[in-house]
């Protein structure tokens, strides 16, 4: 197996605090990313690791502190751009569509990369098949990568909680992530599932 060469700092944390009311959440957390790193946040539950995530992806926005990110520096991310950006979010409380199938969820991960727009998917344009096929490429590996495709069929909500865990994992790599932010990425699962999906990141 290759390794690969840790690089320059992709993700810059500096000075984020967050506050609910008069409740700190986060005080003056600072912390760095580099490219092939990972990179991980530990603590108690309501230590805040959540409310990290959620400053970086733009679901909350910190009273202080800046956010850099492959060279530009935010106050806080805009959640309509982070995906287009290049970072995928997994969360510790799963969303997924329940009632839409394996491959409808990991394929509306593909919504990002999109470029032509509604119109021309609606009138299946050249340019628009050529995405759709690309996202379909695409999530196809994913399901293979993933062991999910003897699963593509399947509505979510009947999959057991490890294996909707991936269906999620899926989603969020189908974009092609420069940073994946992963939430709780064992939580509720058992020892060989922690085993298998470790592996699982060391292949991704």
């Amino acid at each position: 197996m290759s390794t690969k060469i840790i690089g320059d700092v992709i993700l810059d944390v500096k000075n984020i605090s967050l506050s609910f009311g008069g409740v700190k959440a986060l005080t003056d957390i600072s912390f760095n990313v580099k490219e092939h790193e990972i990179r991980a946040i530990i603590g108690p539950n309501g230590a805040g690791k959540s409310s990290m995530l959620n400053c970086i992806n733009g679901v909350y926005r910190p009273q202080v502190g800046t956010i850099s990110f492959r060279g530009q520096t935010f106050s806080h991310m805009d959640s309509h751009q982070v995906a287009s950006m290049g970072i995928g979010r997994t969360f510790q409380n799963l969303a997924l569509f329940r009632s839409m199938t394996v491959r409808e969820n990991v394929l509306a991960g593909a919504h990002s990369l999109g470029r032509t727009g509604f119109l021309a998917a609606a009138l299946r344009l050249p340019a628009a098949r050529a995405e759709a096929a690309a996202a379909s490429a695409r999530c196809n590996e994913l399901l293979t990568l993933l062991d999910l495709h003897q699963f593509a069929a399947v509505p979510v909500a009947a999959l057991p909680f490890g294996w909707q865990k991936r269906v999620e994992l899926a989603r969020a790599l189908i974009s092609r992530p420069k940073l994946l932010l992963l939430d709780e990425p064992a939580g509720g699962l058992n020892h060989s599932e922690v085993d298998a999906l470790a592996d699982l990141f060391h292949q991704i």
